[in-house]
């Protein structure tokens, strides 16, 4: 368990972030072709792009929950029948939704104080795509594909950049670099549709969304509590902060979270490892979860000192320019975002062992980023001290809830009779 546990990460390590690299050659690129104020209109409209995808967030995580036990049941055909009838649905849901929500742009770009309402519907219209195309994802991590994922992901990052690129030729920036980011994960659904087999019997077509109401509490309250940690920042620093300063801190914030984006690969292990078979403790869940954070503070702890040292040469590779407050604020966020970067491999042991009342407790806490970006934003460093102190606040939560289960796993191992 142990040398499968460490090969899959390091499969997806390596691969995932060969595309996490190459997804920062494309910043990198929209970075030197755009405005400061247009590339923090960019991230914020990612930030959008965030919630707009929340659905396929919380129907990915309860899916992959829901046919993880599948699949340890030997019901793999029933989980490949039960996605092509999810696909049926999202299709038909995504076409309404992205209908009603263009006819909203106005009031969303109001909010953003752009008049870009291209790039708006431009973002609209790619959300459908990450949806639709992007539940794949839940079906090839039940099935612990792992090597498929990391080649869709590495596939899709060079398709990005390639659609990047000709946006740029063809004078379209802004807007190209968001329809790149909706079609690149299409290469997804090119490198699954070979491998799951057309059900042998008509799949029942609204099966999928027969669960119980239980079944989406946790993953609902997972995703939300990942998009306030991770990507509520951009939006909120978008409203409240002139433009040029919201760019900045967009700039500094995709070479801050560098180290988010490296160790997440991790967390796609954790999910199926510590999935519960019938509500039976599985004696390897807490080492699961001690082995992703050994793993993730090993990778995180040099990454941070390397990226304080080398702050003006990140800048310059990204921006093209290191201004002196943009290496300071680079530094600042280096550190403190090292405990949202450990936060978020906790996340997924807490679905697998279906602990919803610590998962609310874990989201209310982690609304506190957002609320403490509003009332703290005197100046553009007590955003990044609020990164810091609420990462902080969730780890010592995560570690201490962490804890008590190892102690109850030493206590059953002790209790149980030793067998010759």
């Amino acid at each position: 368990m142990r040398l499968s546990f460490y090969r899959s990460s390091i499969l997806l390590f390596v691969c995932t972030n060969a595309a996490a690299a190459l997804n920062y050659v494309f910043q990198a690129i929209m970075a030197r072709n755009l405005t400061p104020a247009d590339f923090g209109l960019m991230n914020a409209l990612f930030g959008l792009l965030g919630i707009l995808s929340l659905p396929l967030t919380v129907c990915s995580t309860t899916w992959t929950r829901h046919w993880s036990e599948l699949v340890l049941a030997g019901r793999t055909e029933e989980v490949e029948r039960l996605w092509w009838s999810l696909m049926a649905v999202a299709f038909t849901a995504c076409l309404v939704a992205s209908s009603l929500l263009v006819q909203a742009a106005p009031s969303i770009a109001w909010w953003l104080k752009t008049q870009n309402l291209i790039a708006v519907k431009t973002t609209i219209v790619s959300a459908a795509f990450i949806i639709l195309l992007g539940l794949c994802v839940p079906l090839a991590t039940a099935r612990q594909w792992f090597g498929l994922l990391a080649t869709a992901s590495f596939g899709g990052a060079l398709l990005r950049i390639g659609i990047g690129l000709l946006g740029i030729h063809l004078g379209t920036q802004l807007s190209g670099a968001l329809v790149a980011t909706g079609l690149s994960t299409g290469i997804l659904m090119l490198c699954l549709i070979g491998r799951v087999r057309w059900p042998k019997r008509r799949a029942l077509l609204f099966r999928p969304l027969m669960l119980p109401m239980r079944e989406w509490i946790g993953p609902v309250m997972a995703s939300l509590s990942t998009y306030f940690i991770l990507g509520a920042d951009m939006l909120v620093v978008r409203r409240i902060y002139e433009p040029q300063d919201a760019g900045l801190f967009a700039q500094v914030m995709l070479l801050g979270k560098t180290l988010c984006y490296v160790i997440a690969p991790i967390s796609l292990i954790v999910l199926p490892k510590t999935t519960r078979a019938a509500g039976i403790l599985l004696p390897q869940e807490p080492r699961v979860v001690r082995r992703a954070l050994l793993m993730g503070g090993a990778i995180v702890t040099p990454g941070v000192l390397a990226l304080a040292i080398f702050a003006p040469l990140a800048l310059r590779l990204l921006t093209g320019s290191s201004d002196e407050h943009a290496v300071h604020y680079l530094r600042i966020a280096a550190f403190c975002v090292i405990p949202l970067s450990l936060c978020q491999l906790v996340i997924p042991s807490f679905l697998g062992r279906r602990q919803e009342k610590l998962l609310f407790q874990f989201m209310l806490l982690s609304s506190l980023l957002p609320v403490g970006l509003i009332l703290f934003r005197s100046s553009l460093v007590h955003a990044f001290f609020v990164e810091g102190a609420t990462g902080l606040l969730l780890l010592l939560f995560l570690l201490l809830n962490q804890s008590s289960l190892i102690v109850k796993e030493t206590i059953s191992r002790t209790d149980s009779p030793v067998t010759a």
